[in-house]
């Protein structure tokens, strides 16, 4: 599950960053007022996705990771396929939403392989799922620069990254939420405890 995230993921983020400025320039073409300053409206999206990620940093010490990460997934989907149709300012807060979405989720799938993999393992999956990482990001610029030239606007695109986005979302659905995340007595315990029997309650 952890590299299908990664993957998927990788995809999604690079897709998304790389057709925004293209995308609001399309879209802002009704906006005259709006469209001199596509570049840093992508900016003041992208800048909404960085802010996520401080926050979500902060409420994963508090929270389990599904109940971060099926939020972010939640949204994503509705608002691409919105997206994939919206015209004029509406794509502002729509980029913004997908931006925090997207960027949100880069927090939580570094937080799953710190907290969901041994010690001893953590270092060869962190490789093994920044490589998988990697070649979804890589797949991200022909797949959009196909699309776009088949079909002549980022419709399309949008359409696809919000298929993508299902698949996400799928997954965030069966990640386990163990509230023993948060405390590591009892993280500790249950990782020690036999396959199949679960830790006693403190």
């Amino acid at each position: 599950m952890l590299l299908t995230i990664a993957a998927v993921s990788g995809l999604i983020f690079n897709a998304f960053t790389l057709l925004l400025p293209k995308l609001m320039e399309e879209r802002l073409a009704t906006s005259p007022d709006l469209l001199p300053v596509v570049g840093l409206l992508a900016f003041l999206a992208t800048l909404c996705g960085g802010l996520t990620q401080f926050t979500v940093g902060n409420l994963i010490d508090r929270r389990t990771l599904k109940a971060i990460f099926l939020p972010l997934a939640l949204v994503l989907v509705p608002a691409m396929v919105l997206l994939a149709y919206a015209d004029g300012w509406v794509v502002l807060p729509l980029s913004a939403l997908i931006a925090a979405s997207v960027f949100g989720q880069v927090t939580v799938n570094e937080t799953m392989t710190a907290r969901y993999v041994a010690p001893a393992l953590r270092t060869k999956l962190y490789s093994i799922r920044f490589t998988i990482g990697f070649l979804g990001a890589a797949a991200a610029s022909p797949l959009i620069g196909l699309l776009h030239e088949a079909t002549g606007s980022l419709t399309a695109p949008m359409l696809v990254l919000a298929a993508f986005g299902v698949l996400t979302f799928c997954c965030a659905l069966v990640f386990p939420n163990r509230p023993e995340e948060l405390q590591p007595e009892l993280w500790a315990k249950a990782a020690a405890a036999p396959a199949g029997v679960p830790a006693a309650a403190e």
